[in-house]
């Protein structure tokens, strides 16, 4: 089972950097992953929505209020990262208008469901194409401070688009594009007017 130890010591291998046994083990360059580690995996996670860091939840409205524009606070879960879609209803369908701020969710529907990604730690729940994505971020921000090679931090950093490529599209794979509502007249038109090969009557 891989762990965060196994991802900082991937990113090291790619830097000839010695190993490290934990984080807090004492050892220099367990301190400098440990500085980085948490930002890094959280703004990975920020540019994406991906399908194993994504989960949803009705927010719990606030006794506050807006001063302006809208009718209700809403909270925002304590795992959330980034905002994916906000709806009205328990079927995810539809849209509502509403605004991120002061920490908050503010609009006017009397209730609100979220789509967000979630702060992920545990490397189990990430695809390996995310973990190798988040090791080689890694062992492009500590280059220069590990192996003192620029050059070296230059040839990671060019690795990186290609990596979340892949990371992404492997990564889509495990979900089926969300299905919009058809309208009425797109129901009726098909209803009323298929032939038997299926298609649109003129």
């Amino acid at each position: 089972m891989p762990s965060k130890v196994d991802i900082a010591n991937v990113a090291l291998r790619k830097l000839g950097g010695e190993a490290i046994a934990s984080f807090t083990d004492g050892t220099p360059n367990a301190n400098k992953v440990a500085n980085l580690y948490d930002a890094k995996r959280q703004d990975l996670l920020r540019n994406h929505a991906w399908n194993f860091a994504t989960k949803r939840a009705k927010l719990a409205q606030l006794a506050s209020t807006p001063a302006s524009g809208f009718d209700h606070d809403y909270q925002l879960p304590a795992d959330w990262l980034r905002t994916v879609r906000v709806y009205d209803n328990d079927t995810g369908t539809g849209t509502v208008a509403y605004k991120e701020e002061d920490g908050v969710i503010r609009s006017s529907a009397d209730e609100l469901w979220i789509t967000y990604v979630y702060d992920v730690d545990d490397p189990n729940r990430m695809t390996a194409d995310f973990r190798e994505l988040l090791a080689t971020a890694l062992a492009a921000d500590l280059a220069v401070a590990i192996a003192n090679s620029n050059s070296l931090a230059d040839r990671l950093e060019v690795q990186l688009p290609s990596k979340e490529r892949r990371a992404r599209k492997n990564d889509a794979h495990g979900d089926a594009p969300d299905r919009l509502p058809v309208g009425s007249w797109v129901s009726r038109r098909y209803r009323s007017g298929s032939n038997a090969s299926g298609s649109f009557a003129d």
